[in-house]
């Protein structure tokens, strides 16, 4: 206050009884006006005032009230509200906000109405308000409000500055309290030329909690109002608390619904807004529903843009039902004034070469709605039969490259009379999409004849259709119409046929009059025919013949797409050809025969006892030949397949002979040793084809000559051995077969192994060789009885399979061919050993009693003869 600032504003009153001098007589009074005493001498309060306490904080109150309380009475005009921070930490190392201002501040009154200059209410301004409800870490509870001051902040009426409250050592709020208040709409706003909505609340309210489908638009206040739209999928540009939140409409679906009704946000009188419970939250700490509320609109901005044609698709479909135009609009139209004369259909941007006005039309289906008003954003123009007629002259309308729309902007008007953006000659709008002719060609019927090395593929269509669209590769061959075989064609020729003229046509050149017909010839490659005619139960009779056209199968002059279809054929003339033996080879020295066949066949009927193999080209003697008796293996294959397919029976058979054919092959000596000794001849019943056919028969006076011939290169082995020492047996197994006069005894050699510590060994020296025809890769060796005995004579050799292996050498045979045998330097433990169980049997016995000559008489000398080798220790 003025008071007591300085001498010329302290005066002193007080009434007599003040005090008294000793004889009991009171002093004079001074009353406040003339006679009150004037200070003699004032001494300025120089003591600065100090924050004392935070005592409070409240977001209850709109604006927030902040509560100082300090040390001495303070002046309400030297508050500087920049000076003053709100921290979240008693440390300033958190988050801060320094206020701006403030709405008002005053002192604190009590209940009697006297004023306490020592505490002052500061009403937060609103933008700080704002910044301090944005921030989730500061001044959401007690443990993170803290305040500091700068120096000065207030004065007392001295004009002595407040001390400065250090933001690293900032004072706690006393008493905390939040915001339990409901955000309210204050005034809202309606844009329907952008689609914006703009609602400004009194408090601080988070976008991002918006439920759009709680927000609806109504033409009048109250619960049943002639027209109530809801706002779902209206969208917030900034998801962010604010008071004032921005909504856009424009991609809401019912924007275009709203545009419909002329009673509804067509003004500020027929505009109201409805927000429910839960239509937005606030962004307190828990979060607070805004206050339910209908609203009239404060400000509109009328709809002044006028509407686009976005796109328009032509239907002509002469067969089933009319043509049509499809119109897809910006925004809502009013149908009723639509103006369908105003339409030009033209082949280009530019009207240079064809149009064709419309003269009428009918305007349906889409999406036309009576709200009252007949309004829609896509509608169909049914088109008069003499505009389709006119439009089918030309070549407007043919593609979707010369199919363009031009109007005026008399030809459509939205629901706010704004007249429609024209597409004038030279800017005329190109479809999207177009139907001309509908109607799709299909497959009436098909015949086909694989009673020749190229099948022929007849195929009858219900309409002429573009011979050059035609994709052979489309037609899928299977044996039903759910198949479980099936082969796709890779190429072929087209032959077409008018009168008695017969083209062949191709996708790079055609004559329109011979190609363009509706029965199409398909010439299939060798190849093809090969595969159907090799996949069994594919192709081979009229119930398993069903082809599988797509749709990318051909086109009708139109360029309708063929109508899919999996049929039976009509007419079906059978495989009748024989096939036929073209080539083979053989390589004597991995034992394959390939047989190469002028068309697939079925392995399952392959019989190898029914192929010869022969000597010569006309061999007489049976000594020259050789029938085979089984096979190994058998495969079939053909380089003319993509992996995509496989087929039992093809056109090349792979067999891998049997030992025992092999065998006999190299024991005849004139057969199959060179190319000039390799023929082969089969009967019909070798093999048969998917259909049945028998092979063409190959005469033995006439045979066939190997094409590619491999000799027998390899040496033989010897693959294992037996020792029998009961008999005096050594079999010996070789790899193939051996040319028993080339055996050389001597090269086999019988040690106890390459484990042994004794340095034993046998080599053979002879015995008897037994021989087959029938097993001639075995020999048995009988062993000497010399040979036979040293072995026996031995304790660590032959007495068991531990001590039992032999060593070969590489002179010791040859197969038939010349080859020498391999080699085996490193002992060959036996396969099977048969030990010595028979016992020995005394043969004979001699003795001499015989006088020296001396006439002494000698020691009587017993002599034993035993059948084998005797240990003398066991006598």
């Amino acid at each position: 206050s003025s008071l007591a600032k300085d001498e010329n504003s302290t005066y002193l009153t007080y009434t007599k009884d003040l005090l008294e001098d000793m004889n009991k007589n009171q002093i004079n009074a001074r009353f406040n006006g003339n006679s009150s005493i004037r200070v003699g001498k004032f001494l300025t309060n120089l003591v600065a005032p100090e924050l004392v306490a935070f005592e409070r904080l409240d977001f209850g109150e709109n604006p927030a009230k902040v509560q100082l309380l300090f040390s001495e009475a303070v002046e309400l005009s030297t508050l500087t509200e920049s000076f003053i921070s709100i921290q979240s930490a008693e440390v300033l190392d958190g988050t801060f906000l320094k206020l701006s201002g403030s709405s008002s501040v005053d002192y604190i009154y009590d209940v009697n109405g006297n004023t306490d200059k020592k505490r002052i209410v500061l009403s937060v301004a609103l933008v700080d308000q704002r910044d301090l409800k944005l921030n989730p870490s500061l001044a959401t509870t007690a443990n993170n409000t803290f305040i500091s001051l700068r120096k000065g902040a207030i004065r007392d009426k001295h004009g002595s500055e407040s001390e400065e409250v250090n933001p690293f050592n900032a004072f706690q709020v006393d008493v905390f309290q939040p915001d339990v208040t409901q955000a309210t709409l204050l005034s809202w706003s309606l844009d329907m030329d952008q689609g914006l909505i703009q609602l400004t609340f009194n408090d601080v309210v988070d976008s991002g909690t918006m439920a759009e489908e709680k927000i609806s638009l109504q033409s009048e206040i109250g619960d049943t109002p002639e027209v109530s739209l809801s706002l779902e999928g209206a969208n917030t540009p900034v998801s962010a608390p604010d008071y004032i939140i921005n909504l856009t409409i424009t991609n809401s679906k019912n924007f275009n619904d709203i545009k419909r009704y002329r009673a509804l946000a067509t003004s500020v009188n027929n505009s109201y807004i409805r927000l429910v419970e839960g239509a937005f939250l606030d962004a307190n700490i828990p979060p607070l529903s805004i206050v339910a509320t209908t609203q009239k609109l404060d400000s509109f901005v009328a709809d002044t843009t006028a509407p686009i044609l976005s796109f328009f698709q032509l239907s002509l479909n002469s067969t089933s039902e009319q043509a049509y135009l499809s119109l897809t609009f910006s925004e809502t139209i009013d149908v009723a004034v639509m103006d369908v004369t105003q339409l030009i259909l033209q082949n280009d941007a530019n009207s240079s070469a064809e149009i064709v006005p419309l003269t009428g039309g009918t305007i349906r289906d889409g999406n036309i709605l009576n709200t009252p008003n007949r309004t829609a954003t896509i509608v169909q123009v049914t088109l008069l039969k003499e505009d389709v007629d006119n439009l089918k002259r030309t070549v407007v309308g043919t593609a979707i490259e010369t199919t363009y729309l031009a109007f005026t902007n008399d030809f459509a008007r939205d629901m706010n009379y704004n007249r429609i953006v024209p597409r004038l000659d030279g800017n005329a709008l190109k479809s999207d999409n177009f139907t001309q002719d509908f109607v799709s060609p299909e497959l009436f019927s098909f015949n086909f004849d694989v009673n020749q090395s190229e099948a022929l593929l007849v195929l009858t269509f219900t309409e002429t259709i573009d011979i050059s669209s035609f994709d052979v590769t489309e037609i899928v061959f299977q044996d039903e119409v759910l198949f479980n075989s099936a082969f796709r064609l890779r190429d072929g020729k087209i032959l077409t046929k008018q009168g008695n003229t017969c083209g062949l046509c191709s996708k790079d050149f055609y004559i329109m009059s011979c190609c363009n017909l509706p029965v199409v010839r398909v010439k299939l490659t060798s190849q093809d025919t090969h595969v159907l005619r090799g996949e069994f139960g594919l192709g081979d009779k009229k119930n398993t013949t069903f082809i599988s056209l797509s749709a990318d199968t051909v086109q009708d002059m139109a360029k309708n797409k063929l109508v899919p279809v999996v049929q039976q054929v009509n007419t079906f003339n059978g495989d009748l050809e024989a096939p036929e033996l073209l080539a083979f080879d053989l390589d004597m020295d991995n034992l394959i025969l390939n047989l190469t066949f002028s068309q697939p066949v079925n392995i399952s009927s392959l019989d190898p006892t029914q192929i010869t193999i022969h000597g010569c080209s006309q061999c007489s003697l049976n000594n020259s030949k050789y029938t085979l008796t089984s096979f190994r293996s058998v495969t079939l294959t053909s380089s003319s397949l993509d992996g995509n397919f496989s087929s039992l029976g093809l056109l090349k058979a792979t067999i891998e002979l049997s030992r025992i054919d092999s065998d006999q092959l190299k024991i005849i000596y004139n057969i199959a040793t060179q190319k000039n000794s390799t023929y082969v001849s089969l009967t019909t019943d070798t093999v048969k084809d998917f259909s049945g056919n028998d092979i063409v028969k190959i005469s033995g006076k006439t045979p066939l000559q190997v094409q590619h011939f491999v000799p027998d290169l390899t040496d033989p082995v010897l693959s294992f051995f037996d020792l029998d020492m009961g008999n005096g047996t050594l079999m010996l197994y070789f790899s193939e077969s051996i040319q028993l006069s080339t055996f050389n005894v001597t090269g086999f050699t019988l040690t106890p192994g390459n484990g042994s510590s004794q340095n034993i060994s046998v080599t053979l020296t002879g015995g008897e060789l037994i021989w087959s025809n029938s097993t001639p890769s075995a020999v048995a060796v009988v062993l000497s009885f010399s040979d036979l005995n040293v072995i026996r004579q031995n304790l660590d050799l032959a007495i068991n399979p531990n001590s039992t292996a032999l060593l070969v050498s590489d002179f010791s045979v040859k197969d038939t061919n010349g080859n020498g045998l391999v080699g085996i330097f490193e002992a060959q433990v036996v396969r099977e050993f048969f030990e010595d169980l028979t016992r020995p049997k005394l043969l004979s016995f001699s003795v001499n009693m015989q006088t020296g000559s001396d006439g002494l008489t000698t020691p009587v000398v017993l002599t034993l003869n035993f059948s084998e080798t005797v240990r003398l220790d066991t006598i």
